[in-house]
Order: C-alpha cells, then structure tokens, then sequence
C-alpha cells in the first residue's frame, strides 16, 4: 500500500471513527482521488472533485474532506483565497456538518494561523444568521509522523454552527490572546527552561513523572502539554508514547516545531479542548497534566472523560491551582475572574474521583513545595533582571514578578493552595 492511499485512509476514517458518521447514506463530498475511492466504499451517496472549485456543485453535505487543499499553489499563505475555501465549505454543509481539511505546511506558526482562522471566521448565513465553525481539532496525521517524521502534515475538524454575532469570542482565542500570546509562551520558557512554562521546568515535572513508574510499552495523555517539553521528557526518559493535547494553538505552535527537529515519533500532539475531542476507550495507561485543568469548566465531565480513555489500573497524576479554605480576598477573587479560572477544594476534587469511580484517589496539598519553587525562581529571575528586560521589556518583567509575588500572598492567606491529585482506576 503507498504512503498516499495511508494517509487518506487516516482522513477517511476519521469521519467514520472520530465524528460518527455511521450512516451510508450520509451525503459527502471529497477533494482527492485517494480519499473519495475510500470513502466511496464506505458510503452510497459520496461526491467528488479534483479541486476545491469543484464543491460549487454541492450542497447540503453531512461531511466535505478536503485532502491536501491548503497546498493547491500554497493556498494556506493566501488570505483571500483561504477565505474563499472556509465560505465555500461553510456554505455547502448542512448546520452540524463537519469539514475535514488536511495539508502540509511549513512550520508551528502556520499552523496556530490557520487554526486562528479556522476558529474565528463568520459569514452570513440564511434568514439573517450568522454561520462559523466550531473547531474541534487540529492534529498530526500519524501516518506521516510515522512514516516520514513529518509533525506539520496536518488535519483539521470542524463543525458549521450559528453563532449570535461576527464577533463571538471563543475560549482558545482568549487564550491565544491574553495569557499565553506568543510573547507570553516566549518568556515563560525563558524562565523556566527549555520546553517548559510551568515552575521548577524539567527537574520538578520529573519529580511528579518518577511517581508513576513509566514503562516504554505504555502509552500516556498529557492534557494541557503547553509546548511540549513535558511529552518529550517522558518519550525520551523512558520511551513511552505520549499525545500531548493544548487548546492553546499557540504553544503547539511551538510544539511542533521542537518535535520536527528532534524527531521522536512517540510524540503526537493535537490542538483541542479535552471536552470535545475523541479517544477510545482504555487508550491510556496514564493521563498527567501539569497546572493546566483549573481552565477547563466542567471538572465532573473532565474527569469522567479520564475514566473512560484509562486503561483498567490506569493512572492519573495531576498538579492543580485550587481553592483554600481562607477567607477569599477581593484581589483573589479578581484574579480568579480576570484568568477565567475554575477552582475547587482539595475535598471537591476526592468527592468528584470518587463519584465516578477511582479507587484509589489521595488529594494532597503541596502549596509548601510550590512556594518554594516560586521562591527560588524569583531569586534567579531578580539576578538575571537585566537579561530578561532586553529580551523582553521592563514591564513584562514587572508583570512576572508581582504574579509570583501575589501567588505566595494567596497561598499564605489560604486562598490558593496548589494541590497534587492522584488516583488509579479500578
């Protein structure tokens, strides 16, 4: 079988696998010789075309795959005719079809663009609506990080929906706009070391990692992978395959961009929000997340999500900003809504595993080791204040600091406590 046929089998049956498109007589229509003799096996009621002009003809499709289209003569660096491709595809779907767009693209940062696109496009819809996609992913094809260790051949899914305005704000453009904004992501990293964004970088994610005796032939989730270093620490540590999911676009950006020097195929990255995207059951042997869940809004769900795609006596190892049992202050509490935060208790995060089934859940405060990490970074950080402002600027090294500071505040007024959860599913 050729490399080509592979791939577009992986595009293939990505509408029959990760959407559920069960039904043969879905209608869909395919851009791509390889991808339409598969699909057309699949489903009775399958078009085709060789460019993207030729999806004018169609209308009210379940499903439009687009194989390659974002490199027909560079198509992905061209505005007006990338804007052209999204309105085409918005407007031939049914509301709730899904479009699958795949192609090559030279590196992280035209991926996170074309993400940003994707995510923010509106047009007019019928009877003065407005229409957009709702992204639900963009991921590696594994067929060409495996065969030709290729990490920027990439697929994106997404689903038409109304929207009540042009300009309706999603939760990754927050992301990618305020907190971590390509300077921001910058330097994080600058801080806290090469491919890490979190306090204690390297030496300190190794200290949660070694907790969970990692085998080579095992395969682990890292939700909130940042920019990668996490993924690679462990792929390169102890072998073990890992796919490392951010909603920030961003820092996969990044991401990607270490993964195509390095070259280790046991990374995989996807940028999605853990609520949405797809994963078999018992997929994992370990899901680890490092100070990123308090993002997402619905722990409950989140962490039946986990239940689901562990392995039996699978594991989780998360670190978490939580809620303490002070008295919260105005400034906590701004802060809380200022970074759109979803904190809980220790004792909400045990009655939550338990409830959907962990059987060995132990929540544990470790606010102690973290103030001392945010205490050993800002003595580092004070020592290297000229190095970082003609990097950076003055303000954004006044920004950092005061945040550190602010952190240990909230931590000694019991408002903050950083909490380590681990538990194992029966």
């Amino acid at each position: 079988m050729t490399t080509t046929t592979t791939v577009d089998s992986e595009l293939a049956n990505i509408l029959y696998d990760r959407l559920h498109l069960h039904s043969s007589d879905a209608h869909i229509a395919v851009v791509g010789d390889e991808a339409f003799a598969i699909c057309d096996k699949k489903y009775h009621n399958v078009s085709h075309s060789d460019t993207v002009g030729g999806l004018s003809s169609y209308e009210h499709c379940d499903a439009i795959l687009a194989a390659n289209v974002l490199n027909d003569h560079d198509l992905y660096k061209d505005n007006s005719r990338l804007n052209s491709l999204i309105r085409s595809l918005l407007h031939r779907l049914l509301d709730g079809g899904f479009a699958v767009v795949s192609g090559t693209v030279e590196d992280g940062q035209a991926v996170a663009r074309l993400t940003h696109f994707f995510d923010v496009f509106r047009s007019d819809g019928e009877h003065d609506t407005t229409i957009g996609f709702e992204f639900i992913e963009a991921r590696n094809l594994s067929t060409e990080v495996q065969q030709h260790q290729n990490w920027l051949r990439m697929v994106w899914v997404l689903r038409r929906t109304q929207f009540e305005s042009h300009h309706e704000k999603t939760f990754r453009d927050f992301l990618d706009n305020h907190q971590y904004k390509g300077s921001c992501v910058d330097a994080y990293e600058w801080i806290f070391g090469p491919g890490f964004i979190s306090p204690g970088g390297a030496k300190e994610n190794l200290h949660y990692l070694e907790k969970l005796q990692i085998n080579s032939n095992q395969r682990m989730l890292d939700i909130g992978v940042g920019i990668g270093g996490s993924a690679m620490q462990v792929a390169q540590t102890y072998g073990a395959e890992v796919v490392g999911i951010d909603l920030s676009s961003n820092m996969i950006a990044v991401a990607l961009d270490r993964a195509q020097k390095v070259k280790n195929t046991k990374v995989s990255f996807v940028i999605t929000d853990v609520l949405k995207v797809e994963f078999a059951a018992a997929s994992f042997d370990f899901v680890y997340s490092r100070d990123c869940i308090h993002h997402i809004p619905d722990s409950k769900k989140l962490f039946g999500r986990i239940y689901q795609w562990l392995k039996p006596h699978g594991k989780v190892m998360i670190t978490v900003y939580s809620q303490g049992p002070g008295v919260l202050s105005e400034k906590f509490k701004n802060y809380v809504k200022e970074f759109q935060y979803n904190f809980h208790t220790l004792q909400e995060y045990t009655t939550i595993l338990k409830g959907i089934g962990f059987g060995v859940v132990a929540v544990d405060d470790v606010s102690d080791r973290l103030k001392a990490t945010l205490q050993n970074e800002i003595d580092k950080f004070e020592q290297q204040k000229d190095e970082f402002i003609s990097k950076f600027s003055e303000e954004k090294y006044n920004v950092e600091l005061t945040g550190w500071h602010s952190k240990i505040g909230y931590i000694n007024e019991k408002n903050l406590v950083w909490a380590q959860i681990y538990a194992v599913k029966s």
